[in-house]
């Protein structure tokens, strides 16, 4: 019993001390006061359920009450359990069956590692030599990491590298649309999608890894043009060097995602993963549950300061 109540007074003090920093750091910023900005952060915790690290990476403290109201935090987002249906939804958490209900849109061969003994690996590394492997578990953006034959001694120490971080499924590497190659060597173009009466496109980015850090870019999605900042994994800004860049055809990728979220409509919300050919061809490659959409409502981002959840109200008051 004792050790349970100081493991609590630990979390209390430990979530006291983020509060602080928080404080802190928007004081600075803002020049306001740090009494009124605790109690503020206090009762947008209790009104809006907004966490105080939402209330500062939303800014909530430049925004009125109207507006705050507009705002879908994390906790909110959770609890809209109509949006996923619990009976399928193993079809996103596992990614082989996954590949065999969207078989008819991957347009490429993707491998089971466990499918391949050593010789059929040996012939397989040396015949695509740059290749993707993924978990079967995890995201796509999440999981995936590039390898390159020419790297290893052998075929066997590359297959021993990809076992060792986890990962079961392989690939081809997809050779990308030039006008993606200034940004990186592989970008995947992301789209949310809800279906309710019909596709209704939410949000959009991009992502692409160095090493394990993973870089998010906001994408306009009627448009199909990155707006603003690419950002890191914390939410700094890295460069706005690709703001006003247009996503290569664009329009195909979300002409695929409306045939897709329909394909899927007992899952209301999904966010698809895409690669852009270099022919233009769009390789589907993976739906996940949103968990996260967060970044698609940063102040940056919008032109007037309003937050998501009357979209969702919206889509789902029609009958």
């Amino acid at each position: 019993m004792k050790e349970k109540i100081k493991k609590t007074c630990k979390g209390f003090k430990e979530k006291l001390k983020h509060l602080k920093r928080n404080i802190n750091y928007i004081h600075d910023k803002s020049g306001k006061s740090r009494f009124v900005l605790f109690f503020d952060i206090i009762w947008c915790n209790i009104r809006y359920g907004i966490s105080n690290n939402e209330y500062r990476i939303f800014e909530f403290y430049n925004i009125s009450g109207i507006k705050r109201e507009t705002y879908l935090s994390i906790s909110n987002h959770r609890d809209m359990h109509y949006l996923y249906n619990k009976k399928i939804k193993n079809v996103l958490e596992d990614k082989l069956l996954f590949n065999r209900r969207f078989k008819d849109y991957l347009k490429r061969d993707i491998t089971n590692l466990k499918d391949l003994n050593f010789k059929s690996f040996e012939d397989y590394a040396k015949n695509n030599k740059k290749i993707i492997a993924r978990s079967n578990s995890n995201s796509f953006n999440k999981s995936y990491k590039k390898y390159d034959l020419s790297d290893y001694r052998s075929p066997a120490f590359l297959r021993d590298q990809i076992i060792k971080d986890g990962l079961t499924l392989v690939e081809k590497r997809i050779t990308q649309h030039k006008d993606l190659n200034d940004i990186s060597d592989f970008v995947t173009i992301n789209v949310i999608s809800v279906y309710h009466k019909g596709t209704n496109i939410i949000s959009s980015s991009i992502k692409f890894k160095e090493g394990n850090k993973i870089t998010t870019g906001f994408v306009d999605y009627k448009s199909g043009i990155i707006k603003g900042n690419l950002k890191d994994e914390k939410g700094l800004n890295i460069t706005d060097k690709y703001d006003g860049l247009k996503i290569p055809y664009y329009s195909k990728i979300i002409d695929l995602t409306k045939k897709l979220s329909k394909e899927m409509e007992e899952i209301k919300e999904i966010e698809w993963s895409f690669a852009v050919g270099s022919k233009g061809t769009i390789y589907l490659l993976d739906g996940n549950r949103c968990d996260d959409l967060v970044f698609a409502q940063l102040p940056e981002y919008s032109k007037d300061k309003t937050g998501l959840y009357p979209v969702y109200k919206n889509i789902f008051r029609r009958r």
